[in-house]
């Protein structure tokens, strides 16, 4: 009986969150594995600890905010021009979406087929 009621709350999550757990799924197959992750988050972090640790104490706020930011706009171009992270993720995503919308497309058309 409460295995069945877990089970029951189980079920109901998952068809609640499907969308949200599943996001990843809408992008390259070579992209889930760094998207689903987030290992390159905790790299960051660790990368901006390094270099607080350097420094030690700031002179003041402005001085913070300027070196976090380089650090933080730095990572966020090298991100961009596909230097890291993945290799040319707009282009392969807008890819990738045209393929799966002509997938989805010709399975409606098969569906309406056979129960049309």
């Amino acid at each position: 009986m409460a295995n069945q009621k877990k089970n029951n709350n189980l079920a109901s999550w998952l068809e609640e969150t499907y969308e949200e757990i599943t996001i990843y799924l809408k992008f390259p197959p070579e992209h889930r594995s760094k998207i689903k992750s987030t290992n390159p988050i905790e790299r960051l972090n660790e990368e901006l600890r390094r270099r607080e640790r350097c420094i030690r104490i700031f002179p003041d706020n402005k001085s913070c905010i300027k070196l976090f930011g380089a650090i933080l706009q730095d990572t966020s171009e090298n991100w961009i021009n596909n230097r890291i992270y993945l290799n040319k993720p707009i282009e392969r995503i807008k890819e990738y979406r045209s393929e799966m919308a002509k997938f989805e497309n010709i399975s409606k058309c098969e569906y309406k087929k056979e129960c049309g």
